[in-house]
């Protein structure tokens, strides 16, 4: 793999890094946490709680319990640590 070889670890790491599994599945949260915020602002009916346990749990990935690389996994992984808001999580995301 090139991250272990001299020339990735010298000019890729930050591409590695950027790429990672974990940053990944970072920004797809981060972008529902942002989106229920801006649900909220416009007048749908979340909490301030569903919103402060999303964002508290942005970090709280389990790897093993969302082994498939699919938004299903990953949205049902996230809604096991924020079960109040749990059926906000994607909510508008998708047509």
């Amino acid at each position: 793999m090139l991250k272990n070889s001299p020339l990735g670890s010298r000019y890729a790491f930050e591409l590695f890094e950027l790429f990672s599994r974990f940053k990944r599945i970072r920004k797809w949260r981060l972008l529902w946490f942002y989106l229920a915020r801006g649900e909220k602002s416009l007048g749908l009916n979340i909490t301030d709680e569903q919103i402060e346990e999303m964002e508290g749990n942005l970090d709280n990935i389990d790897f093993d319990y969302a082994q498939k690389e699919d938004m299903k996994a990953h949205v049902h992984t996230f809604a096991k640590y924020c079960p109040k808001a749990g059926p906000l999580i994607h909510l508008g995301a998708t047509s």
